[in-house]
C-alpha cells in the first residue's frame, strides 16, 4: 500500500512516540486517532449529501463498519475516502448548478487518494457518469472531464507502481525453505 493508507495512523504514532508514550498507549491512541479521522470524514460525507443521509448513517453505524474503522488498518482510509467520494458524486449530481473547476479539483484529488489507497476501488470513479451532460457546456466536455478523472487515478497508480516496482520481491525469489509453509 502507499503511504496514503496509513496517514492518520502514522501521524498519531509519530506524535505519541515523540511524547514518550509506551507501545500500549501508542497503539490505542493510533486506534482512537484513526477512528476520529474516519468519524470526521463520515460526518462531512453525510453533511454534503443532498439525499440518502439516513442510509449513509445506517451504513456507517453498522457494527462491522464501526469495528473495522476503529482498527489501525489501511481499510479505514479506504472506507472513509469511498464514503466521501460517493457523497461528493451525489452532491454534484443532485445540485442544480453547473460542474465547476473546484469540483473537478476535489474529484481529482479524491481520485488520486482513493486510487493510491486501494486501486480496486477505482470503479467508484465511474459514478461520475451519474451526472447528466447538462451540467457541462457540451457532451464533449462531459466525457473529457469524466475520462480525465479516470486518467488522473490511473496515472497516480502507474507512478506509484513504477516507484515501488524494484522493492517488490517476486514469489520465485522467496527462500524455498519458507515458501510453502
Amino acid at each position: 500500500y502507499s503511504p496514503v493508507s496509513y496517514l492518520p495512523q502514522a501521524t498519531s504514532i509519530f506524535i505519541t512516540r515523540n511524547l514518550g508514550c509506551s507501545p500500549f498507549y501508542i497503539f490505542y491512541f493510533a486506534r482512537f486517532f484513526t477512528f476520529l479521522f474516519w468519524l470526521t470524514t463520515i460526518y462531512f460525507s453525510i453533511k454534503i449529501l443532498p439525499a440518502f443521509k439516513w442510509l449513509f448513517t445506517l451504513l456507517a453505524l453498522l457494527p462491522m463498519s464501526l469495528f473495522e474503522n476503529m482498527s489501525v488498518s489501511a481499510d479505514v482510509v479506504t472506507n472513509a475516502l469511498s464514503f466521501f467520494l460517493i457523497a461528493y458524486f451525489l452532491k454534484c449530481t443532485f445540485e442544480e448548478k453547473q460542474f465547476t473547476r473546484s469540483a473537478f479539483f476535489i474529484l481529482g484529488l479524491l481520485s488520486i487518494l482513493l486510487s493510491l489507497s486501494k486501486f480496486i476501488y477505482c470503479p467508484l470513479l465511474l459514478l461520475f457518469f451519474m451526472m447528466t451532460s447538462k451540467k457541462f457546456t457540451g457532451k464533449k466536455k462531459y466525457f473529457l472531464t469524466g475520462f480525465s478523472i479516470l486518467a488522473i487515478a490511473a496515472t497516480a497508480v502507474f507512478c506509484w507502481s513504477v516507484m515501488i516496482g524494484k522493492l517488490i520481491v517476486p514469489y520465485s525469489a522467496y527462500n524455498p525453505n519458507y515458501r510453502y509453509g
